[in-house]
């Protein structure tokens, strides 16, 4: 599945500020990337995947 989701978007579905959404992607910079348009890549699957552990404890 495949959408085209701005920052403010991707906020407001997951209960977020716009300014912490865009924190969060720059803290997940090198695992993830964010292209103008919602276009959202998945660089470093292991990596994000141990953040994602990481945080959830």
């Amino acid at each position: 599945m495949r959408a085209h989701l701005t920052y403010y978007q991707i906020a407001r579905s997951i209960g977020i500020t716009y300014e912490e959404c865009v924190r969060v992607f720059r803290q997940l910079k090198g695992s993830v990337t964010y292209q103008r348009g919602g276009k959202i890549t998945i660089l470093e699957p292991n990596e994000l995947t141990a953040i994602i552990q990481q945080n959830s404890n």
